[in-house]
């Protein structure tokens, strides 16, 4: 199954929690990542989405999108983009989540 989100095919390790949180708890949790390596904030924000995580991946990809780099990345599909292209696509697949749960609520 393919992934919905774009994630540059150099994967970067997250740390497990010191403590033994569940999945609800570490959902909520609030993530500060200061890495500036436009890999490790793509894949940690494609996380994040695929956790439900829009605003904080959100943030995430707009930190790629404001650093230029003169580099192409592999994804996971094969093609070559610069990161910011990456962060760009990931940012409009948030937006069509966003407008998919959006249709889904009630008010």
């Amino acid at each position: 199954m393919k992934a919905a989100v774009l994630i540059a095919a150099t994967l970067t390790a997250l740390a497990a929690p010191a403590s033994a949180q569940t999945a609800p708890q570490l959902a909520k949790a609030e993530v500060v990542v200061t890495a500036s390596d436009p890999v490790e904030l793509i894949n940690r924000a494609g996380g994040m989405v695929e956790r439900g995580q829009y605003r904080a991946a959100r943030e995430l990809y707009e930190r790629v999108v404001a650093e230029p780099a003169d580099y192409r990345l592999e994804t996971t599909s094969g093609t070559w983009a610069y990161p910011a292209e990456i962060a760009r696509r990931n940012l409009r697949e948030i937006d069509r989540r966003e407008s998919m749960v959006a249709l889904a609520s009630r008010n």
